[in-house]
């Protein structure tokens, strides 16, 4: 399985991504708190997050998840 990992442009995330995009583990860098998406959800987020560019989607997970940035 390919793994790829890097951090988001603004430094608030860590993506890994499994299987080329297949499912992702997104950690918070100041909290370690951390969610995973896999299948349709993956590709979901990836688009809501414009590849993600636009963390501030990944802050309205972590903040629905109550782990907020």
């Amino acid at each position: 399985m390919i793994t790829n990992t890097f951090v988001t442009e603004d430094g608030k995330y860590h993506v890994e991504s499994l299987g080329n995009g297949w499912a992702y583990s997104i950690t918070c860098q100041r909290t370690g708190n951390n969610f995973f998406v896999q299948d349709s959800n993956a590709e979901q987020l990836n688009q809501e997050c414009d590849d993600f560019r636009c963390t501030s989607v990944l802050d309205q997970y972590m903040e629905a998840l109550g782990g907020a940035a």
